[in-house]
């Protein structure tokens, strides 16, 4: 099972094709969602305010390479360095491709559990996103406010 991470935008975001697994690297995929098709994007479609949604890999093709396990914290050996250029790569996207828009959506939740309720709410800043103690959350949804809109303030 796999950690799928959904981005929801106002503008389209750029299609980034998945290189197949390149760990450590940071390189992210992106691909479309068609919401108003199958159950899987119904369900989706109602955890977004925003328009736009696209699925976002990371450098081992999933998910499953950025931080979504808060219990690994505390697991033996755990080490949140090895994950960094997931997310630093989430953010550089971000910055490039929405950086105009006031904020971002993301989800985050284990392939197939789309239809379940968002168990955890946040609005945090784009900056938080690259930093180590930063986790997805299952089935957590997070309001990224964007520099843009920081800047307008």
């Amino acid at each position: 099972m796999c950690f799928c991470l959904y981005l929801a935008t106002s503008s389209e975001p750029p299609l980034i094709p998945d290189q197949g697994y390149q760990q450590g690297t940071g390189k992210i995929n992106t691909s479309r969602w068609r919401l108003e098709q199958g159950e899987k994007g119904k369900a989706l479609r109602n955890k977004f305010t925003l328009p736009w949604v696209t699925n976002v890999g990371s450098d081992v093709g999933c998910g499953c390479g950025f931080r979504s396990n808060e219990a690994a914290i505390h697991a033996p050996g755990y080490d949140p360095a090895e994950t960094q250029p997931n997310h630093a790569g989430l953010v550089a996207f971000l910055a490039e491709h929405c950086g105009k828009e006031p904020f971002v959506e993301l989800y985050g939740c284990w392939d197939g559990d789309e239809a379940q309720e968002v168990q955890d709410r946040r609005e945090i800043e784009l900056a938080e996103l690259a930093h180590e103690e930063f986790h997805f959350r299952m089935k957590g949804y997070c309001r990224v406010k964007m520099p843009s809109e920081q800047a307008a303030q």
